[in-house]
């Protein structure tokens, strides 16, 4: 019930326009009054999700609460008129290419399920006939009322975070990052890298570098044949960046049982190895 009433009270503070911090410092000296008070990680987790709704505003009268996204207006006789827009949903980011350009929006709602669920959705489509970002919205399960307002919702959306979008492996254009489907090598701060390609990926990721070192690259010191598949694997990421602008190949010819197969499983296992469709 506290939980309850303290959310309810950090809901009205938003909706007044007050920020994370403000929030949690109204929400800590009313929590000093309560009987038994709620943990302090509670009041922070209240402050936090609060303040993904948007505040009531004044200039594009759209609303978010926890039932959903609602417009706001006055009618001519001074009473509020309250149109539900579409369940409750948030642009959690801008996303764009590396190079800037084929902005999407990245928005988060859950769907009538209550199942919490990501799209993207391009900006440019907004415009374009047959509204195919209404018909993602619907096919994954927002409850929309109405369609005209929920696209002036989207585009009169603000928000600070941003993300890159890859739609390849290997390397940038400017060799910023060699980009994985798991993210970008190396790590950068400041925005988040999201490779968004169609190909069929066939990287795998299993276990760690350590235990990597300790059963797999051990064995190759002294073995010329797995030291030279293992090297062979590291070298292709670095051809573009020593200006090879074609890919090399390295044929292993020898008699059966002579260890060819498991000197490619070694090499494979650099980029994630195993099953009829890994490397």
């Amino acid at each position: 019930q506290q939980d309850n009433t303290l959310t309810s009270f950090a809901g009205t503070m938003r909706r007044a326009g007050a920020d994370e911090g403000t929030i949690l410092a109204a929400l800590q000296k009313v929590n000093s009054r309560c009987d038994p008070p709620v943990l302090e990680k509670d009041l922070e987790r209240i402050a936090h999700s609060v303040v993904r709704y948007d505040p009531a505003s004044s200039t594009d009268g759209f609303v978010l609460d926890d039932t959903g996204v609602y417009h706001e207006s006055k009618s001519k006789d001074g009473n509020v008129l309250r149109v539900f827009v579409c369940g409750v949903l948030t642009l959690d980011a801008y996303a764009r290419t590396t190079s800037s350009d084929a902005w999407s929006l990245l928005l988060s709602f859950k769907n009538r399920d209550g199942k919490p669920y990501e799209l993207m959705v391009g900006a440019g489509s907004l415009e374009t006939p047959g509204n195919k970002w209404l018909v993602d919205l619907l096919d994954a399960g927002l409850d929309v009322a109405d369609n005209a307002l929920l696209k002036r919702y989207l585009k009169t959306r603000k928000v600070d975070k941003r993300m890159r979008l890859v739609d390849r492996i290997g390397w940038t254009d400017d060799y910023r990052v060699f980009m994985l489907p798991s993210g970008p090598v190396p790590l950068l701060s400041g925005e988040e890298w999201v490779y968004k390609g169609h190909d069929r990926v066939l990287f795998g990721i299993k276990g760690t570098l350590d235990k990597w070192r300790a059963n797999v690259s051990k064995y190759c010191v002294g073995n010329y044949l797995l030291t030279f598949a293992v090297s062979s694997a590291f070298l292709a990421p670095l051809l573009p960046l020593l200006g090879a602008t074609e890919g090399r190949a390295f044929h292993y010819f020898h008699d059966s049982s002579s260890g060819k197969t498991t000197a490619l499983q070694v090499a494979g296992s650099v980029c994630g190895g195993g099953g009829k469709l890994g490397f």
